[in-house]
């Protein structure tokens, strides 16, 4: 039986297994037995091809102020880092006369507000 998980807590992720470092030339050694073996004619990582994944942003507040938009973000906190890192490409997505600000509640100042009370 699994022992039962704190809301709000991640079970930590299962180790991967330890391979060995992959041949000079390739990403794994899968693509090197590949590339060896029934592809051994094909060209391998010889071309580029860029490539965007599209998403729609949601501000949670918008005003007009001197005539440029503000998009206001709260947030209570970031998870993880490609949450954080989403903001900077919004940011660089918007249009120059859009300004995305963020509002962060930082777990200091709250530790700091309960050492108060």
């Amino acid at each position: 039986m699994k022992p039962k998980i704190k809301k709000g807590y991640r079970r930590p992720r299962a180790k991967r297994p330890v391979d060995k470092a992959p041949v000079r030339g390739y990403d794994s050694n899968w693509e090197y037995e590949l590339h060896s073996g029934i592809l051994n004619d094909w060209k391998i990582h010889s071309e580029q091809a860029g490539y965007i994944v599209e998403h729609t942003y949601h501000p949670d507040f918008i005003r007009e102020i001197d005539g440029k938009k503000i998009y206001l973000e709260a947030k209570g906190r970031f998870w993880d880092h490609n949450e954080y890192n989403k903001y900077v490409w919004i940011a660089k997505a918007l249009p120059k006369d859009i300004e995305l600000v963020l509002v962060v509640v930082l777990l200091v100042l709250l530790l700091q507000i309960k050492l108060i009370l």
